[in-house]
């Protein structure tokens, strides 16, 4: 597993040091500091801090706009027993032009990550695939439609391993009202299965046994947007969920050690959801971008409040509010080899009820970083 981090690494200081005239680098450098006095939204509080160290490279040929990637991340958590966590990530996408502006744009990517210690349960690589067609209808809409795949494997649990097939279509227009409008349709196909080829790590090979769950998801959604001002904006979003395959219980449990992984404790396809969203966004001098925004979200899951498998008793429903602020001031003059460079400020509340006890809680989350372009 190393190897292969070190493999990423190396291919990512290729790219970093690879110099050609006919092409447009973009380079950042992040670190944060995270703080969260409820990060397993659980109604026991366990507060936790940590530090984060990003950086992403972005080659785009200017000839052809074929655009190479690499994303890493490495943070370290001193609470849970100075537990490392690697995320590293590189994508390839190749664009062919048609017409005036229309595009068909192909990507794949490969993603690894490494956790150490006990987390090591969560390590796990993706491969995925991307096509997306933009089709200019006029001057002021456009249509979009495409494809993604997903294949992540957890090969220290395949119980996790899971295939996701998605589908999607998208509107979006301007008015001469400076309003604009966004509507997107996505159908989703998720197979869970411990019965796949694990490539690599613990238990290596096939599963003997077959626990799989093909599910489906409709997720629709709707942006509004509207200037305000010359510099100030207002969009309203909603998002509504319906899923099409039978109940799925989810992997998740009252076990809280899953923060880092969203995707397995609060799956998308283990609930039906509806969420509503306001932000405003307003542009100040010396160059300060401040967002505050608020949402309110209603999930049905698909399993009993009390994770029982009694069909009779009430299913799991959770409402979500909060409210929170972006603040980036942008720095365009060259500090030192730097520039483009950002100071971020990050603040969101949450308050969460259901009718499953363990999932009345409150947080506060505070994330302070700094971007540095070169």
């Amino acid at each position: 597993m190393k190897k292969r981090i070190i493999t990423l690494v190396v291919l990512a200081g290729i790219l970093l040091n690879f110099n050609n005239s006919s092409a447009t680098w973009k380079n950042t450098i992040g670190l944060s500091n995270y703080y969260d006095e409820n990060p397993y939204h659980y109604n026991s509080a366990v507060p936790l801090n940590f530090s984060s160290t990003t950086i992403n490279s972005e080659y785009v040929s200017d000839s052809t706009g074929l655009s190479l990637g690499y994303s890493g991340a490495y943070s370290l958590v001193p609470q849970l027993s100075n537990t490392q966590l690697t995320d590293n990530s590189l994508n390839l996408t190749i664009p062919y032009y048609y017409g005036d502006f229309n595009n068909l744009l192909v990507s794949a990517s490969y993603g690894l990550k490494y956790n150490s210690g006990d987390y090591g349960i969560y390590n796990n690589n993706q491969f995925g695939v991307t096509s997306l067609i933009n089709q200019y209808l006029s001057e002021t809409s456009i249509l979009r439609a495409g494809y993604k795949g997903t294949y992540k494997n957890y090969y220290n649990n395949i119980d996790f391993s899971f295939t996701e097939h998605m589908l999607f279509v998208g509107y979006k227009t301007y008015f001469e009202t400076f309003t604009s409008i966004n509507a997107e349709l996505d159908y989703g196909y998720k197979n869970l299965s411990n019965n796949i080829i694990n490539l690599g790590g613990k238990g290596k090979g096939m599963s003997s046994s077959d626990n799989s769950q093909s599910l489906g998801q409709i997720v629709a959604n709707i942006k509004i947007g509207q200037s305000l001002a010359e510099k100030t904006g207002l969009s309203l979003l909603y998002s509504q969920s319906w899923n099409t395959s039978s109940s799925y219980t989810s992997i998740m449990n009252t076990n809280p050690d899953l923060i880092f992984e969203k995707e397995i404790y609060d799956d998308p396809y283990s609930f039906e959801s509806r969420d509503l969203s306001i932000t405003l966004t307003q542009y100040l001098p010396w160059n300060l971008k401040i967002q505050g925004y608020g949402f309110y979200s209603n999930k049905n899951y698909e399993y009993s409040f009390d994770f029982s498998n009694d069909l009779s008793l009430d299913k799991r429903k959770d409402y979500s509010k909060g409210a929170g602020i972006n603040i980036e001031m942008s720095f365009n003059d060259t500090i030192l080899i730097f520039k483009n460079s950002k100071l971020i400020l990050n603040y969101l509340y949450l308050a969460n009820t259901s009718n499953s006890d363990v999932f009345n809680y409150r947080s506060n989350a505070v994330n302070i970083g700094v971007k540095l372009g070169f």
